[in-house]
């Protein structure tokens, strides 16, 4: 900068020099300066383009207004890789200690690839959607679809069923037993960059619990919606299968559903039971207000207990 502003002195004395008649060499020189005084605009105009831009991104990664970002992608991995690296290593122990990072969706029932979207919202995961990673996350609102979370690993499988007070891996497909209890866990995640201030709306989430009574070599669909107004796509929704040796249903245990975030009262928020219904319920982060900022502290677990009702034993 000192050169360019040095430089500048000697652009403004030539410009204000008289102009009497030059020998060839002056002519030379003059011509020379007018050329490199045009390289100096060209470079102020360039570095005033840029802090424009830095600025305009610095503003945004300050938490602009909620939107879609255009970022160029260089840029974006300034910002955004930083600021995950230090968000990442320190997420984890905030989490409720009974639902812990070391237990992820059994591998056995969450295959490393998923197989193809389910068009309609049954026991398999949809839509199909654009996928992102820990350290390349959505440049926009956007539910669980980061590929490599280091607590359940591919999000689009976040859905999972355990036995009731176990610390048994989250299943995809579990056998359910008499006089047990088993827990539904929703997990929902916006995967927005925190540097960008993207705050999801109207965040809620539907359970579908079957009533239907199901014999042996059949399985149990369980399905949840996760819906926002201003996320793309407005709904993603996963699902997990129930099946037993025997005739059973589900039955719902009344006034079960939390909902655990950082934020969360000891215990979960308590949720309506208006989630096993098209209504679903709110969620939130530090309220029940269907807003979620993006990023991984804020993300939050969703669970409901249901108990398998078999006929008695003869």
């Amino acid at each position: 900068m000192k050169h360019l502003l040095t430089f500048s002195k000697d652009i403004a004395r030539d410009d204000f020099a008289p102009r009497f008649p030059r020998s060839p060499d002056a002519n030379k020189k003059h011509r020379a300066l007018r050329a490199m005084r045009k390289g100096a605009r060209r470079r102020k105009s360039f570095t005033f383009a840029s802090i424009i831009l830095v600025s305009t991104l610095l503003l945004a990664s300050c938490g602009g207004s909620p939107g879609t970002a255009d970022i160029p992608d260089n840029v974006y991995d300034d910002i955004v890789t930083n600021v995950y690296d230090d968000i990442v290593t320190n997420w984890r122990g905030n989490l409720p200690a009974y639902l812990p990072s070391d237990h992820p969706v059994d591998p056995a029932s969450d295959p490393q690839t998923l197989p193809e979207a389910e068009p309609a919202r049954t026991v398999g995961w949809g839509p199909s959607r654009t996928t992102y990673t820990v350290d390349r996350p959505a440049a926009g609102i956007a539910f669980n679809a980061i590929t490599d979370n280091p607590n359940i690993g591919d999000e689009r499988n976040f859905l999972g069923i355990r036995e009731r007070g176990t610390d048994n891996l989250w299943s995809s497909n579990l056998k359910v037993e008499r006089d047990k209890e088993y827990v539904i866990r929703i997990y929902v995640h916006n995967n927005a960059s925190q540097a960008l201030g993207l705050v999801a709306e109207d965040v809620r989430v539907m359970i579908n619990l079957p009533t239907a009574t199901v014999v042996p070599g059949e399985k149990l669909g369980i399905s949840g919606i996760l819906a926002s107004s201003n996320a793309t796509p407005n709904e993603v929704w996963d699902g997990a299968s129930m099946w037993a040796d025997e005739v059973f249903n589900v039955a719902y245990v009344a006034g079960s559903a939390r909902y655990h975030t950082n934020a969360s009262p000891e215990g979960g928020f308590i949720l309506p039971d208006s989630v096993l219904t098209s209504e679903g319920a709110l969620l939130g982060y530090d309220e029940l207000d269907g807003r979620i900022p993006g990023c991984f502290q804020y993300a939050g677990y969703l669970t409901i207990v249901v108990r398998p009702q078999f006929a008695e034993a003869a």
